[in-house]
């Protein structure tokens, strides 16, 4: 995942600003969880998670995992990697925005087949049933997704890990296409004409990410 919560933020990045942002918002994550009482009665609650990414909440060691077996390089050796507060300091950027694109970049870089990509979307909904989630509706990057596998693939892939899960943990899920500006307007398009065409059944809905600034159109 992008976050262990259990240390201090030994950042990287050359940006000074953009490490102090990034320790902020940890440390205010850090900070709900300090109540173990209260931590224990959310956990109880059956809660709908609407929003979040599954590149960014895919386990580190599995993504260790993975990138071993694909013959992706790490950004980092594997022990500073795994035992880091977030990857995010090992991948430059000059901006929050760019960094995480970066980070998010790699972690889908290391998914070459449909079995990598349901076995992440499996343990995904286990760990979210672990935190008393009935329902995700979870986002998925189809831009990237479709640089690797046709669109019928990585759907079919997605559905079987979703089914997997409601078996094994009752937890039901569907995803949100999450389709990247920086690729360009007849990309999105043609992601939206697969949706529309093909009426996926693990897929839920269709948003739109990315740097508004660098890609208005």
């Amino acid at each position: 995942m992008l976050f262990n919560l259990s240390d201090e933020i030994p950042m990287a990045p050359e940006n000074t600003e953009l490490k102090r942002t990034i320790n902020r918002r940890i440390n205010h994550i850090k900070n709900i969880g300090l109540d173990d009482d209260l931590r224990k009665q959310i956990k109880k609650i059956p809660k709908y998670e609407l929003h979040v990414h599954l590149g960014g909440s895919i386990r580190r060691t599995t993504i260790v995992e993975l990138a071993e077996k694909n013959g992706i390089s790490l950004p980092a050796d594997k022990k500073s990697f795994l035992s880091s507060l977030t990857p995010l300091e090992f991948f430059k950027g000059d901006a929050l925005w760019e960094l995480f694109h970066n980070t998010y970049r790699w972690y889908w870089s290391c998914i070459k087949s449909c079995d990598d990509l349901k076995r992440v979307v499996t343990e995904f909904l286990e760990d979210s049933y672990l935190q008393g989630v009935v329902h995700s509706e979870f986002t998925v990057s189809g831009s990237y997704l479709t640089q690797t596998f046709p669109f019928d693939e990585w759907t079919s892939a997605i559905e079987s890990g979703i089914d997997d899960a409601r078996k094994k943990y009752t937890i039901t899920a569907s995803a949100i296409l999450d389709i990247s500006r920086r690729f360009g307007a007849e990309n999105a398009i043609n992601n939206v004409k697969q949706i529309i065409d093909n009426h996926y059944k693990c897929i839920c809905g269709i948003g739109m990410g990315g740097d508004e600034v660098k890609y208005p159109h």
